[in-house]
């Protein structure tokens, strides 16, 4: 049965507790809560009408090839991009320090073998960044040899590297020197930027930006997933996926875009809550050109 936000409005309004409940959150989420059968808002699961307009428009704005907007957080997200790369047999290299979406994604579910890169941590407990000797090749390639022997000589013996961008302590990477490191040992690196996502809008922080980045058809590909609602503008959920890969489109490694699509509507609902998605195609506006850089300059000058 269809039920459109109209309409559980008038179901709520029944009853004192769903009177309140509605009075709280004011008659515009009801009427935003729409059916996704009606054909005008466009298709979120296969990226139709509005919605591929909205998310074409983000992937302007962040410098990615393709974005996709995620509506159940970062946690899926990880988890699309993961399901989409990596299968039994394949090698990842891990930064011990990511979410327990990418385990949970890329060890559990896809079944791939871990290569982990040692996070450090200081006496009190705050998280810092990865060793610097784990990002010597022969360093890596002596890991391979420990589990699975028959790929260490291997041109990319990694299908994927996943690196959490900004830990939740307030390390984070310069993304070149990563690339330029492990790049050409990797086929993908997924980004987690969870914690980040500003960092491209600060000219002062370019290098730490994976979507800033210019590469060629020697590098890896590049995901990198945001949770908008913490650094950016958008509700709890509201995510995004920026695919930023085609320097590679046409050799064998280039996750195209039905595979990785495959992998998204696994995780994502066919009930989808609008005023999310409305969110993100909001906060894509927020950041074009100009007035991307004017909220971050007005929080960093207030914080002084």
């Amino acid at each position: 049965m269809l039920v459109r936000g109209t309409s559980m409005a008038s179901f709520f309004r029944k009853h004192p507790a769903g009177r309140h409940f509605y009075d709280f959150f004011g008659e515009n989420l009801f009427r935003a809560d729409m059916c996704n059968a009606d054909v005008k808002l466009g298709d979120l699961l296969i990226h139709e009408g509005s919605a591929k307009h909205a998310q074409k428009f983000a992937a302007k704005v962040f410098n990615a090839d393709k974005t996709y907007f995620v509506l159940n957080g970062t946690s899926a997200a990880n988890k699309v991009v993961t399901n989409a790369l990596l299968t039994r047999g394949d090698l990842v290299l891990f930064d011990r320090n990511n979410h327990k979406s990418n385990h949970h994604g890329a060890l559990i579910q896809a079944g791939a073998t871990p290569v982990y890169l040692e996070a450090a941590r200081n006496p009190f407990g705050f998280i810092g960044g990865i060793d610097a000797h784990c990002f010597d090749e022969t360093y890596l390639r002596d890991q391979i040899r420990d589990v699975m022997p028959e790929s260490a000589d291997a041109s990319r013996p990694f299908r994927l590297a996943i690196i959490q961008l900004g830990t939740y302590d307030g390390t984070i990477y310069n993304a070149r020197q990563v690339v330029d490191k492990i790049g050409h040992l990797c086929d993908y690196i997924l980004f987690d930027s969870a914690w980040v996502g500003y960092e491209q809008f600060i000219n002062m922080m370019a290098d730490t930006s994976p979507l800033r980045l210019e590469l060629n058809e020697n590098d890896p590909g590049i995901f990198v997933t945001q949770s908008v609602h913490k650094q950016q503008a958008g509700f709890s959920q509201t995510s995004q996926i920026h695919k930023k890969d085609n320097h590679i489109r046409g050799q064998a490694r280039f996750c195209p875009h039905k595979r990785l699509n495959n992998a998204f509507m696994l995780h994502a609902s066919t009930s989808p809550f609008y005023p999310l998605f409305a969110a993100l195609d909001i906060n894509a506006k927020i950041h074009e050109g100009e007035s991307g850089r004017r909220p971050v300059g007005g929080v960093r000058c207030a914080g002084h």
